[in-house]
């Protein structure tokens, strides 16, 4: 059982306040701090903590607890987008807990967008993606090993996190040493909403939410992974993606390619109420400064008198 020492390992605290944050994409600026509350219970964890083997970089994990609501009995295990760290999403994530959510904001090896390291290789994104789930030596393009990949992360975190917060009941989404995918869902912001599909197509989980993504084609044609079969039922996705995002052709042409439904099944959500008809396909016109990190980014995403204005469309994303 892993013992809590928190000069080293997981710092406790009703919330985060004032961090300096890293944005999808490789970019940086201050962060949106969600507002305090004495129920939110924010756990910041080191990687390294959790496994002696895996490395330090790649920034702090952050989970989530909202202790005001009934637990759902879902995991909602989060992928920030390139370069990007777990801080940068605390209104998202906080959001996810409000609806019941165990909510987990995974660092993990994210330091080079896909696209870069496919460099036009449409054939070259399955395998990448592959590695960087589950450490297996596929792909000559990144060099991610078993103990670094999202699989043993997530599971040596909840494996931690039971161990030193057992109240909080981290352990339900582990059989052994493996994950419960089928409490599971899995959600991501641009690189990060990529994994998440990516994993829902070989492995069978609640729920798929893509922010800005996924972002795997070349010359407007889908990467052939996107196109095969997937173990996650087609109606388990959702996607968000902003009309001005420079990606935003790429982004669809997928969503098509994952069989979410033709351009017309789109729905705009500035002009319209949750749940929004049903639809998994959800754009945004809004004028905002930076459309890809808008629809997840904490520094980014639109607010009003301090709240998100996309709350509603995250709600949506996640389900209960």
């Amino acid at each position: 059982m892993h013992r809590r020492n928190p000069s080293t390992h997981a710092i406790t605290v009703l919330l985060l306040a004032g961090l300096a944050t890293a944005l999808g994409c490789g970019s940086s600026a201050s962060s949106q701090s969600v507002p305090p509350t004495p129920t939110l219970l924010v756990h910041v964890v080191e990687p390294a903590s959790t496994d002696p083997a895996i490395s330090s970089s790649f920034d702090s994990h952050q989970t989530f607890l909202d202790t005001t609501v009934v637990e759902n009995g879902r995991l909602l295990l989060f992928l920030p987008g390139t370069d990007a760290q777990p801080r940068a999403y605390q209104r998202i994530l906080t959001a996810a807990a409000a609806l019941g959510y165990h909510a987990i904001g995974l660092a993990y090896p994210n330091s080079e967008s896909v696209a870069t390291l496919c460099d036009g290789d449409a054939a070259c994104y399955e395998p990448v993606r592959r590695e960087i789930f589950e450490g297996s030596d596929v792909a000559p393009q990144v060099s991610v090993d078993a103990a670094n990949s999202i699989v043993n992360r997530t599971a040596k975190l909840l494996q931690y996190l039971d161990g030193t917060y057992r109240s909080e009941n981290w352990g339900q989404f582990l059989n052994g040493n493996d994950l419960r995918y089928d409490r599971i869902a899995v959600a991501g912001h641009s690189q990060g909403g990529g994994e998440a599909a990516y994993i829902a197509k070989v492995r069978a989980v609640a729920r798929v939410a893509m922010f800005s993504a996924p972002v795997d084609a070349v010359d407007g044609a889908s990467a052939p992974w996107i196109d095969a079969n997937h173990l996650t039922p087609t109606n388990r996705y959702y996607g968000f993606a902003h009309e001005s995002d420079p990606a935003f052709a790429d982004i669809t042409t997928n969503w098509m390619s994952l069989g979410l439904g033709s351009a017309s099944d789109r729905v705009l959500v500035d002009s319209a109420a949750a749940p929004f008809g049903g639809a998994h396909q959800l754009e945004s016109a809004l004028a905002v400064g930076r459309p890809h990190n808008s629809t997840a980014v904490d520094s980014d995403t639109p607010t009003t008198l301090g709240e998100p204005i996309y709350a509603d469309v995250w709600q949506t994303m996640f389900g209960s």
